[in-house]
C-alpha cells in the first residue's frame, strides 16, 4: 500500500470521474492530430512546414482553420448545414474541455469528501470564471463521448469528401 498523501483530485473525484478526465485528454489529442493532418493536406505542407506553421496553434485555431479550408469545398446545402453543425458542436465541446482542464474544481462539501468513500463523492464541479460555466464531474464522460463522435464524423467527411474525391480524380486523369 502506498503511504503518500491523497491528491486533491482523489479527494474531489471518483475513480470513474478521474478516468473520464483522462479519456478526455486522449480524445482531444486524437482530434488535434486529425486537425493537423487535414490542415497539412489542404495546405500541402511537408512535416517541417506543418510544425513551423501550425505547431504552436491552440486547438481552437486549428478547428477554425480546418473549417475555413474545408467549407468552400462543400457544395450541397445539406452537407454545408451538417458541416456547420459539426463545427459549432466541436467549438462548444472544446470550450467545455477547456473548462474541465483549466477550470477551478471544487465540491460543495469538501470536508465530507475527506470523510466519505469515493462512491459518495458525486457533487464535484468545475467552474470557468470568465465564461460563467459550470460542469459537473458526472458530465465529463458525456463530453468525451460527444467529442469522439464529432472526431469520427470529421474523419468520415474528410476521407469521403477529400481523400476519395482526389483519388478518383487522379485515377480519371491517369486513365485519359
Amino acid at each position: 500500500m502506498n503511504n503518500r498523501e491523497l491528491l486533491t483530485s482523489e479527494i474531489l473525484l471518483t475513480d470513474d470521474q478521474l478516468k473520464a478526465i483522462g479519456c478526455l485528454t486522449v480524445e482531444v489529442s486524437r482530434l488535434e492530430s486529425l486537425l493537423d493532418d487535414i490542415i497539412q493536406v489542404f495546405c500541402r505542407f511537408n512535416d517541417a512546414q506543418k510544425d513551423i506553421f501550425i505547431g504552436r496553434w491552440m486547438i481552437g485555431a486549428k478547428i477554425e482553420a480546418t473549417k475555413e479550408l474545408f467549407r468552400p469545398r462543400l457544395r450541397a446545402k445539406e452537407k454545408l448545414q451538417s458541416f456547420d453543425t459539426l463545427f459549432a458542436k466541436l467549438n462548444d465541446l472544446i470550450t467545455r474541455r477547456n473548462t474541465v482542464v483549466h477550470g477551478e474544481w471544487a465540491t460543495s462539501q469538501i470536508y465530507n469528501a475527506l470523510i466519505y468513500p469515493p462512491e459518495r463523492r458525486t457533487d464535484a464541479i468545475v467552474r470557468h470564471k470568465k465564461k460563467k460555466m459550470n460542469i459537473k464531474a458526472t458530465e465529463v464522460m458525456d463530453i468525451v463521448l460527444n467529442l469522439s463522435e464529432c472526431r469520427d464524423e470529421l474523419f468520415r467527411l474528410y476521407y469521403r469528401d477529400l481523400i476519395l474525391k482526389r483519388a478518383k480524380a487522379s485515377l480519371r486523369k491517369s486513365l485519359q
